[in-house]
């Protein structure tokens, strides 16, 4: 027997399938520095193409990187590490990017003695991990987005 209450069926109750197949919502999590720089990229698409940057990023992906593990979380830094690292990324791009380079890389085969004087807030930031590089990057291009739009 069957009653029917008048409620639309959602999706993944297992009871049935989407009203609209191609049509998805997300929301991305603004303290996430990775979803930070997938919102400014995405604010950089007219609405009309939105859906085929996805589209093109998502099977990019997935033919690239499927053997790798899916990340089940990003780590969350703090407002202030992310300020110290667009504070050193600004400085840097002032200063000239082969000179922060050499720098950079001066300061990483120095460790363990004590490293050249950098007037620099990122040491505020654990430098210990490929994170702190790959969040650099993702800031960086992030604050380009931003810069571009202007």
């Amino acid at each position: 027997m069957s009653i029917c209450t008048g409620l639309k069926q959602q999706a993944g109750d297992g009871m049935g399938e989407k009203k609209e197949r191609g049509r998805f919502t997300l929301r991305f999590n603004e303290g996430d520095p990775i979803h930070e720089a997938a919102i400014g990229l995405l604010e950089l698409q007219s609405p009309r193409t939105k859906a085929q940057y996805v589209a093109n990023a998502v099977v990019y992906y997935n033919e690239h990187f499927r053997q790798e593990p899916q990340p089940l979380n990003a780590s969350i830094i703090s407002k202030e590490a992310v300020v110290a690292i667009v504070k050193e990324i600004l400085r840097q791009e002032g200063m000239g990017q082969e000179k922060a380079k050499e720098q950079a890389i001066t300061a990483r085969l120095v460790e363990g003695s004590v490293a050249p004087v950098m007037p620099s807030t990122a040491q505020e930031v654990d430098d210990d991990s490929e994170m702190d590089d790959r969040t650099r990057r993702l800031i960086a291009g992030a604050l380009s987005a931003f810069r571009s739009r202007g």
